[in-house]
């Protein structure tokens, strides 16, 4: 069984996806997206698929 902070996730892309979540990289491109939101219509989603 996967230890860490995420290891508790079934899905393993979706643990990966949410350890770069924690990531400074991540923090970036989410700060320059919420920027471009106040510019014009989008949208942010994220889901767990088997």
């Amino acid at each position: 069984m996967p230890q860490g902070i995420h290891g508790f996730w079934k899905n393993e892309r979706f643990r990966n996806y949410a350890d770069y979540a924690l990531s400074e990289q991540f923090h970036a491109d989410l700060e320059h997206r919420l920027d471009e939101g106040c510019q014009r219509r989008s949208a942010i989603m994220c889901s767990e698929a088997d």
